[in-house]
């Protein structure tokens, strides 16, 4: 075995391990690196992001590099001030300007980035970090193999923590209120190491993380404006539930999960149905938490291609 292998360490940084002809050679630990850091790491052109990929199963969702939005190498997250920039206006600034981006940019909480590193770069690891408005840089470990690599990576935080407050009011996203739709803009970069210290990294992939499960969830309601939760008030230790795609067909299922995205279950899962979600046959919307606690939602399972509305019991094995 050549290669290298980095693991995920108790405090946060990781642990790299370099395999030379099957020879273990001593462990080097990399530090987490800050916005700066990675600013003032030089670019290296053959150092790739290939694609990002999420989902599972029929609604698997792969985007090869010629539809992901590679920044210009002269934009850096930082500027002549060393003041944060507003990854926010510039995801707005890219896709509302005079020539609009068609490429794909919409991706949920998880994903898995995938890159090529050169020739040259055969023993060296690469370690993906993923940097948001909010001032941290998270490194995920990954596989080094082939001239390659693997890594998954979460865009910003889970469920709708990035939409909404601990009240379930929309949170607003500086001059410009995206509202529902938009929960954070990333960068993704990938950072070559020697040393245990960067010394290479690739151009910035621009990346805004948007629904659940798949960009195109549904977890607000048209009649509030708000999350269903299965309580009032304070939402942080609340169960909410969204519409999204079943992980093996083209219909939709619901699902519940906590707010921060935690303990999810699908209230489908094992039936066979057609369609389920939150509206009925005339297009209003019925999903709810109902005064015993369960959830009402429209499902067309009962075969004679009708919806109707059914009550099931969430599906976690515990709740908070």
């Amino acid at each position: 075995m050549t290669g290298a292998v980095i693991e995920r360490n108790q405090i946060g940084t990781f642990n790299l391990t370099i395999y030379t002809n099957g020879v273990r050679q001593p462990s080097v630990q990399l530090d987490a690196l800050s916005q700066e850091t990675i600013d003032k790491t030089r670019i290296e052109a053959s150092l790739v992001v290939t694609s990002i990929s999420y989902g599972e199963g029929a609604q698997r969702q792969v985007i090869p590099r010629n539809r992901l939005h590679v920044l210009p190498p002269s934009i850096k997250l930082r500027d002549d001030n060393n003041e944060p920039i507003s990854l926010v206006d510039l995801f707005f600034k890219v896709t509302t300007g005079p020539s609009p981006t068609d490429k794909k940019m919409f991706v949920p909480h998880a994903v898995v980035v995938k890159g090529k590193k050169p020739e040259s770069f055969e023993h060296v690891p690469v370690l993906v970090h993923v940097c948001t408005d909010v001032p941290y840089v998270e490194q995920q470990a990954n596989e080094q193999k082939d001239g390659s690599f693997e890594a998954p990576c979460l865009i910003g935080m889970g469920g709708i923590v990035p939409f909404v407050d601990d009240y379930g009011n929309l949170r607003p996203r500086g001059p410009l209120d995206v509202g529902d739709g938009i929960g954070c803009v990333a960068a993704i970069v990938a950072v070559a190491y020697s040393g245990g210290r960067p010394f290479r990294r690739s151009r910035y992939v621009l990346v805004a993380r948007k629904g659940i499960r798949y960009p195109d969830d549904i977890w607000c309601s048209i009649k509030s404006g708000r999350p269903i939760c299965s309580k009032e008030g304070d939402i942080s230790n609340a169960r909410f539930i969204f519409q999204s795609p079943e992980p093996n067909g083209s219909s939709c299922d619901v699902f519940v999960a906590n707010y921060n995205g935690g303990n999810m279950c699908n209230l489908n899962s094992g039936e066979p149905s057609a369609w389920d979600g939150f509206y009925a046959e005339n297009g209003e919307e019925v999903a709810c938490w109902t005064s015993d606690g369960q959830i009402q939602y429209c499902t067309r399972s009962t075969g004679i291609g009708k919806g109707t509305l059914v009550s099931r019991p969430d599906c976690a094995k515990s709740t908070q």
